[in-house]
């Protein structure tokens, strides 16, 4: 059985969220962590690109958001995130969420 995590995300930095340490804190329970960045400008794709250098279950997409009604654009990246996931299990981490033992 394989377990995937993932997290739609944009500008985790400059909004103060914990968003690296919320990845990290899955690590030990996924096969594998998605990441889609909805175009930031504040660095955090630069952060998310390091920490994929260090974690090679992270993998990284650039996700374009269009800004529609009802929040489309969040359940379109969602969709697509879990389309790409190779687990049997598929589980979203919001970047406000860490988890601990």
């Amino acid at each position: 059985m394989k377990i995937t995590g993932f997290m739609p995300i944009k500008n985790g930095v400059s909004g103060g969220y914990p968003f690296l340490e919320a990845i990290i804190s899955v690590l030990p329970v996924v096969d594998e962590f998605l990441v889609a960045d909805g175009e930031s400008d504040d660095g955090t794709w630069l952060a998310l690109t390091r920490l994929a250098d260090i974690y090679r279950k992270v993998k990284l997409y650039k996700v374009p958001w269009k800004k529609s009604k009802a929040w489309l654009w969040l359940d379109e990246t969602i969709e697509h995130l879990i389309s790409l996931a190779v687990g049997d299990w598929v589980f979203e981490v919001q970047g406000d969420e860490v988890w601990h033992e």
